[in-house]
C-alpha cells in the first residue's frame, strides 16, 4: 500500500518555497512524489514544482525575494531554477507554470508552449498517470507523524466511486475528480471535503490506483504521448523494471508500434536514461523489455546480432544472446558497477564472428589461427564495445573500461587452468596494468559467465574464482601493485652502465625488465637485471 505519511518530508521544502510564494498556491509534481508514496529511496535534491501565472509574474515575485539564490531562467519552456545558496546546500528547484502544448515536429519538444492557468490542462501533456500526481501542502495542523501505510480496505472501491478519498490517520485528501480539482485550485472546495487534510493529492488520471495496481499507463491517448517524445519509449521500459511494474495493455502496444522513433532521440539522452537502469535494480529485465519492445536493436545493436547464434552444446546449451542476458542476471546479483554490468551485457558480442569462422571448415592451424586474428570474440568484441557506446556517446573513460573488460574476460579462467603456484605471477601483470578493482571485478565477470552456462537449478564450481579474488588481497597486503618506478633499474642508469644511447631500445628493455620483475619480485634487484639485460643485447 502507499505510505501517505512520507509527503512530511516535503515540508523544508514547502517551507523554503511558501517564504518565496507566500499566499500563491504552488503544486509539488512528479517522479518525487510517486517514491515517496511507493517509500522508495528518492532524490530530494530536484524538486519540480508548478503553479499558475504568467512567466513574467512568477519571474517577478521569485527576483523579489531578498534571500541569496541562483537563478536561471529557461524563457522558451517557461522554466526557472532557484538553487539556494545556503551552506551545504544540494538542493535546486525547478519551477514551471502550468502550460499546453502544442505539435512535436521533432518527436522530442513542443513547437509551441501555451500558458495556462488550468492544472487540469497542464495535466494533459504529462507521460505516465504515475507520474501525474500534484501535491499540495496545507497550513493544518500535524496530528501524527507515525509512518504507516494505507490500510482501509475501501480505500480504493471510495476513491474510485467518490472521485476522493481521505485518510484521516495521515491527514492527505486525494482528489480525482476533476470539478473538485477544479474547485481545489479556485479556493471553492467545501470545507467538508477538505477536512483538516494537511496534505492533498490532485490525481486527475488516477495515477494512485496505477500505483497499487503496479501499472504504467500513458495519460491519455497512448500513441499521441509517445509520438510527442519517443524518450518516452526508453523511460517507459526503465519506470517498469525500477518500480517492478506491468504495463497497462494499450499504453504497451503504443509503445512498440512507436518504437521505432527512437531513431530520433538524441544518443546521449538514450544513453542516460539506460545509465540509470545499468546503475539500478534490474538491468537484466530491462534488455528483456528493450528486446520484447523492438528496441534492442537501436540501442545495443550487436548484442541484437547474437540472437540465435548457436554455441558448441558441450559448453553453452543457449545461443549467445540467452547466455548474455543469463550472465546479466548473474552479474547484477553480484555488483552495482554499472561499466561491470555493460562488460556483462558485451562481453560475448564478438561470438558473432568468431563463429562464422567455424563454417570455414577450419584444420587445427586454421583454428589456432582464428583465435590469434581480429574473429576472436575478445578482439573483434573489444571494437564492437568500441562502435556500440561511441554511437551512444558514452564518454572515453566508459568506453575504454567497458572494453578492457571484453577484451579480459577470458583471462581469469585461463589463470586458473594453469598451476596453482603461478598465480601470483599471472595476476601482479594484470594488478599492474589494470589495478586490484578492476580484476576482481573481471572475477566477478568470469562467476557470472559461469553460472550463464547452466540452468539456474545447477550449480557450477565457483570457489576457484573466489579463491583468486583473496589472492588479490593478498598480494596487494604483502606487495602492493608494483609500478615501473619501483623498478630498481632506470633509462639514466643504463645509459650509465651500458654506454646507451637514448631511443627506442631503452623503451623495450626496460618494458621487458618490468615484465621479468613482475613473475617475481625478487628478481628486482639491480646488478641481476643489468646482467640479464646484457645477455638480451647478445642475443
Amino acid at each position: 500500500m502507499l505510505l501517505f505519511h512520507n509527503l512530511n518530508r516535503l515540508s523544508d521544502h514547502h517551507n523554503y518555497l511558501s517564504a518565496i510564494f507566500g499566499q500563491k498556491h504552488f503544486f509539488f509534481v512528479g517522479g518525487m512524489i510517486r517514491d515517496l508514496l511507493l517509500n522508495r529511496e528518492t532524490n530530494m535534491d530536484d524538486v519540480d514544482i508548478t503553479l499558475s501565472g504568467t512567466h513574467t509574474e512568477n519571474k517577478n515575485i521569485i527576483t523579489s525575494y531578498d534571500k541569496e539564490f541562483s537563478f536561471f531562467d529557461t524563457e522558451k519552456y517557461g522554466t526557472m531554477t532557484i538553487i539556494p545558496k545556503s551552506e551545504g546546500n544540494t538542493t535546486q528547484y525547478e519551477i514551471t507554470p502550468f502550460r499546453t502544448e502544442t505539435t512535436y515536429s521533432d518527436g522530442r519538444h513542443p513547437d509551441e508552449v501555451v500558458r495556462s492557468d488550468s492544472l487540469l490542462d497542464d495535466s494533459q501533456r504529462r507521460d505516465f498517470t504515475i507520474n501525474c500526481l500534484y501535491y499540495y501542502k496545507t497550513n493544518a495542523i500535524v496530528r501524527d507523524t507515525n509512518q504507516q501505510p494505507t490500510t482501509d480496505p475501501k480505500f480504493l472501491s471510495l476513491l474510485d466511486r467518490q472521485g476522493r478519498y481521505y485518510d484521516e490517520t495521515s491527514q492527505t485528501l486525494i482528489l480525482q475528480d476533476h470539478q473538485l480539482i477544479s474547485n481545489f485550485q479556485n479556493n471553492t472546495l467545501e470545507n467538508n471535503i477538505l477536512s483538516d487534510a494537511v496534505h492533498v493529492i490532485l490525481d486527475p488520471h488516477g495515477g494512485i490506483q496505477d500505483l497499487v495496481h503496479k501499472k504504467i499507463k500513458a495519460v491519455g491517448a497512448p500513441d499521441r504521448r509517445f509520438q510527442e517524445d519517443a524518450l518516452r519509449v526508453v523511460r517507459g521500459l526503465r519506470f517498469s523494471v525500477a518500480l517492478e511494474c506491468d504495463f497497462e495493455k494499450h499504453t504497451w502496444t503504443a509503445l512498440q508500434k512507436n518504437a521505432h522513433l527512437i531513431r530520433h532521440i538524441a544518443k546521449e539522452r538514450i544513453k542516460q536514461e539506460c545509465d540509470k537502469v545499468f546503475a539500478g535494480n534490474n538491468p537484466f529485465g530491462f534488455v528483456a523489455l528493450l528486446d520484447a519492445a523492438n528496441l534492442l536493436k537501436w540501442i545495443f545493436p550487436k548484442v541484437y546480432d547474437n540472437k540465435g547464434v548457436e554455441q558448441p552444446l558441450r559448453y553453452h546449451p543457449f545461443d549467445v544472446y540467452t547466455h548474455t542476458l543469463m550472465v546479466l542476471y548473474h552479474a547484477q546479483q553480484l555488483s552495482t558497477d554499472k561499466l561491470l554490468r555493460y562488460a556483462a551485457l558485451y562481453h560475448d558480442v564478438g561470438k558473432v564472428e568468431q563463429y562464422s569462422s567455424y563454417n570455414m571448415k577450419l584444420d587445427e592451424e586454421g583454428v589456432r589461427s582464428m583465435f590469434s586474428s581480429w574473429l576472436n570474440h575478445v578482439i573483434c568484441g573489444e571494437d564492437f564495445v568500441r562502435e556500440d557506446f561511441k554511437n551512444l556517446n558514452a564518454s572515453t573513460k566508459e568506453i575504454d573500461t567497458i572494453a578492457r573488460y571484453v577484451r579480459r574476460h577470458m583471462k581469469i579462467g585461463e589463470i586458473l587452468m594453469g598451476d596453482e603456484s603461478h598465480y601470483k605471477k599471472k595476476l601482479r601483470p594484470m594488478i599492474a596494468q589494470v589495478g586490484p578493482d578492476m580484476v576482481k571485478n573481471l572475477c566477478l565477470l568470469t562467476v557470472a559467465d559461469r553460472l550463464g552456462q547452466y540452468n539456474p537449478i545447477q550449480a557450477p564450481a565457483v570457489d576457484d574464482v573466489y579463491g583468486l579474488i583473496d589472492l588479490i588481497d593478498i598480494i596487494m597486503e604483502e606487495e602492493g601493485r608494483f609500478s615501473m618506478k619501483e623498478l630498481a633499474i632506470n633509462g639514466d642508469l643504463l645509459m650509465k652502465e651500458l654506454k646507451l644511447t637514448p631511443g627506442p631500445q631503452l623503451g623495450v628493455l626496460l618494458k621487458k625488465s618490468y615484465e621479468r620483475v613482475l613473475e617475481d619480485l625478487s628478481r628486482n634487484d639491480k646488478e641481476t637485471l643489468l646482467t640479464v639485460i646484457q645477455g638480451w643485447m647478445k642475443e
